[in-house]
């Protein structure tokens, strides 16, 4: 398997980029019959967009006009280039953090154009099989679909990112809880577990900031949340909308990765080796009491478990393309959290809504 990627040096995620490049681009490979592509944002060398195409099956000519297409963007378009200084020392942290390998002091000149031929074997080197990679390739590409959807159709990104929270949360059947807490285990003690996680890593003046902005941000929105978690049971029984498409994808993919867990394809702790456990007391008092065993080992979860958690995360690098930064990502993991707690007639309705018949997963 070949593949090609292009990188898109754009400091700026706009609009244009959505209605001058990948939506064309999307219409011209969907009338050869080719899906097989996806689309990121990233940060290595600078801000950009990330096409990486499975180029077995492409008809000749599509890669001309796809630089075609992004030359025309960025000459009409052109985006405000990054501060050189602040982005090196941004960059240094995301390699260390992340691993990436890359020499931080590289910054790509922006609004520019670049190709790189690569194969399966790289793309997936950073998993522990090739399916696991194929899984996630899939799947980004699927979603890419229905996020060039949703920046043609409005540009409430938030409220998109907030309800597609809703759906996949809402995917994951839940179980009985003996923690007054939290009167189910379900998709969305999974977001809570990512805001504690990072909330844990701030020094203590930090949380207390945070706690405080974050309950600010929540009083704000949750007449907002509220309203969004109502419409959607209704919603994505409308047939071919933008979010009965999201919550068929998310339904089937799920269901899949369920397949892949019991076949120990993926893990809790995929695409990293099993033994890849934090120490037990470096973590939070949430995730040593529900992620760890008595004797600091660490906890066995379901097959569910692994095919959502798998799923999520997919999710969540999606969101940088919907202008949804960390923080705010932090403050979406908060909030819907506490809403579903609050909301549990709605919660319900709208998994009962998932489960019917004009929602079965393609």
């Amino acid at each position: 398997m070949s593949f090609l990627q292009l990188r898109i040096h754009c400091a700026d995620n706009v609009a244009p980029f959505y209605r001058k490049v990948a939506a064309p681009l999307q219409a011209m490979l969907a009338r050869q019959g080719h899906d097989r592509w996806t689309l990121a944002r990233g940060w290595q060398h600078g801000p950009h967009y990330l096409l990486t195409f499975d180029t077995a099956g492409l008809q000749g000519g599509w890669l001309d006009e796809a630089q075609v297409l992004v030359h025309a963007f960025l000459a009409a378009h052109p985006s405000q280039a990054v501060d050189p200084e602040r982005y090196r020392a941004l960059q240094a942290r995301l390699n260390a953090v992340e691993a990436a390998g890359i020499d931080p002091d590289v910054i790509a000149p922006n609004d520019t154009l670049s190709l790189h031929e690569t194969d399966a074997a790289q793309l997936a080197a950073k998993y522990e099989s090739r399916v696991q990679w194929l899984s996630v390739f899939e799947t980004e590409a699927r979603l890419r679909a229905l996020i060039v959807r949703g920046w043609l159709a409005c540009e409430r990104h938030e409220q998109f990112v907030a309800q597609l929270m809703l759906l996949l949360a809402s995917v994951y059947p839940p179980v009985p809880s003996d923690d007054p807490a939290r009167p189910e285990y379900d998709g969305f003690l999974s977001y809570h577990s990512n805001y504690i996680f990072w909330r844990h890593t701030l020094p203590p003046h930090q949380r207390v900031q945070v706690d405080a902005r974050f309950d600010s941000d929540y009083t704000a929105m949750v007449d907002q949340y509220r309203l969004w978690l109502a419409e959607l049971p209704a919603a994505i029984r409308d047939e071919g909308s933008l979010l009965g498409d999201t919550a068929r994808l998310l339904a089937g993919r799920f269901a899949a990765f369920v397949d892949l867990a019991r076949r120990d394809v993926i893990h809790a702790r995929s695409p990293f080796a099993r033994e890849h456990t934090a120490r037990r007391d470096s973590v939070s008092e949430f995730h040593q009491a529900f992620f760890y065993n008595d004797d600091g080992s660490g906890f066995q979860f379901s097959t569910d478990f692994c095919a959502y958690r798998w799923l999520l995360n997919i999710v969540y690098k999606a969101f940088p393309l919907l202008n949804i930064p960390p923080l705010r990502r932090q403050q979406l993991n908060h909030g819907l959290d506490r809403l579903h707690l609050e909301q549990p007639d709605n919660i319900t309705a709208l998994r009962a809504a998932l489960q019917d018949g004009e929602t079965v997963a393609a």
